[in-house]
């Protein structure tokens, strides 16, 4: 009796219910193999007009499209990159992220089950901060990982590099505007004591850091606003030093101390009245934050961070 010989589609399908196990966000609605009608294609290309081997499009994130193909997988590099650039039906949202993957040879005839175990070669595929097609690795190299890795990648693809780039453009200047605003209004002793709960000296980078800290306490605010464990985000203008406390205070009984302790500290070395002057700004900045995912993708707001530090 012969064994099974299977074919991409089913392979593909196996794939996708292996990645599903991998996140809580990806399920029957966000992972699909083999479907049909859900992108336009971007202009010519091998892959032009034909249904994406699985895409996984989770709530708050970028599509990603994974093309596969068996070994040897002469065309799964010229299909993935004919994927770069389309855009999802119903939301014309752009695929900016794209996996290639070769299918070992072993997965013909095995058993599917076996994928859990299977070895793949890959290479992501993604359109950087200026919109150009950029292939990891370069050349020809192929990465070599498991169903974890590819999950790994697919994540990683799942942020916009060029939301990232327009996000830490935005936040920096906040970031500089806020820390205008403190050097201008704020007294010199009440800078001094920031600086020293910063373990800093006084002056520019401090006022910086001191922003930065603000205004990662007010986006932090906006990403976990929605869940329903912390109250709404202060509404009003202008922004007034006691409801700002009283706000933080109630945000640290829930939890969330990395972010808000050391913000409420500064709050607190701050006049009451130059409190207005600098959160206003940050407050009204904080909308186009939200324009570019810092709030919904914590990783991305991470990311962020961390490229303006």
């Amino acid at each position: 009796m012969s064994g099974p010989h299977n074919t991409e589609p089913l392979a593909n399908a196996a794939l996708a219910s292996a990645l599903k196990r991998r996140n809580p966000d990806w399920d029957d609605g966000t992972v699909h193999a083999e479907r049909t009608q859900v992108i336009y294609q971007a202009g010519p290309g091998s892959g032009a007009g034909r249904r994406p081997d699985i895409l996984i499009a989770a709530p708050d994130r970028q599509p990603v499209i994974v093309e596969t193909e068996f070994a040897p997988a002469r065309t799964v590099e010229r299909d993935a990159l004919a994927r770069l650039g389309a855009s999802m039906r119903g939301s014309s949202e752009e695929v900016e992220g794209v996996l290639s993957v070769v299918l070992p040879e072993s997965l013909r005839t095995a058993d599917l089950q076996t994928i859990e175990g299977a070895a793949f070669r890959y290479a992501a595929h993604y359109l950087d901060a200026e919109g150009v097609g950029t292939r990891w690795p370069a050349r020809l190299e192929w990465l070599e990982g498991g169903v974890d890795d590819l999950a790994d990648a697919i994540e990683y693809l799942s942020l916009s590099e060029r939301k990232l780039a327009r996000g830490t453009e935005a936040l920096e200047l906040v970031v500089r505007q806020a820390a205008g605003r403190l050097a201008h209004w704020v007294p010199e002793p009440a800078l001094a004591r920031i600086a020293k709960r910063l373990h800093q000296e006084a002056g520019e980078q401090t006022e910086r850091m001191a922003a930065a800290i603000f205004v990662s306490a007010f986006v932090f605010h906006m990403a976990i606003e929605g869940q329903g464990r912390v109250p709404p985000a202060l509404a009003r203008r202008p922004i007034h030093k006691p409801e700002l406390v009283a706000l933080w205070r109630e945000i640290l009984e829930v939890n969330y101390w990395p972010i808000f302790s050391i913000a409420l500290e500064l709050l607190m070395e701050l006049p009451t009245r130059c409190v207005p002057r600098v959160m206003d700004r940050i407050a009204e900045a904080v909308p186009d934050m939200v324009q570019v995912g810092a709030t919904t993708y914590h990783e991305l707001a991470g990311r962020m961070f961390q490229t303006l530090i």
